[in-house]
């Protein structure tokens, strides 16, 4: 359980790093990436919100 643990806390440190740089100056190339990962957010919290919505919905339908 623990290795899961610790492994589960690795990788979503690895995707908080990578997605929400401390320090990003963008010049040059750096453009290119900051928007790559600009839209990589973007679907990420777009699915994070479609899954929360489509539950919502369905929880919602299942009490009528």
């Amino acid at each position: 359980m623990g290795l899961i643990l610790a492994t589960t806390s690795f990788l979503f440190q690895r995707l908080k790093v990578y997605l929400f740089p401390k320090i990003f100056i963008a010049i040059g190339k750096q453009k290119k990436e900051y928007a790559r990962k600009k839209v990589i957010r973007h679907i990420v919290f777009g699915v994070m919100g479609l899954g929360i919505l489509i539950n919502l919905i369905s929880t919602w339908i299942y009490n009528i």
